[in-house]
């Protein structure tokens, strides 16, 4: 629903393949933390999640094939 449905929408190729350039989030689904907006990179602190008990955090994100971000 967050990757295939999307990817259909906008024609953008999901598909995994040995020797393909991959685009693909990697969570641990079991983490969890509480919100803390004083952790976000960006500007906007605004969500009505701020101080919430949530799980799976995003541990790796690659982009055509490279890591471009990693959960420290």
């Amino acid at each position: 629903l967050m990757s295939v449905n999307p990817a259909k929408r906008f024609n953008i190729d999901v598909s995994l393949a040995e020797n393909k350039v991959a685009n693909l989030t990697v969570f641990d689904l079991e983490n969890e933390y509480v919100i803390n907006t004083a952790d976000f990179k960006s500007k906007g602190k605004c969500t009505p999640f701020a101080n919430k008990k949530v799980f799976g955090k995003c541990l790796y994100n690659f982009h055509n094939g490279k890591l471009v971000y990693k959960n420290q």
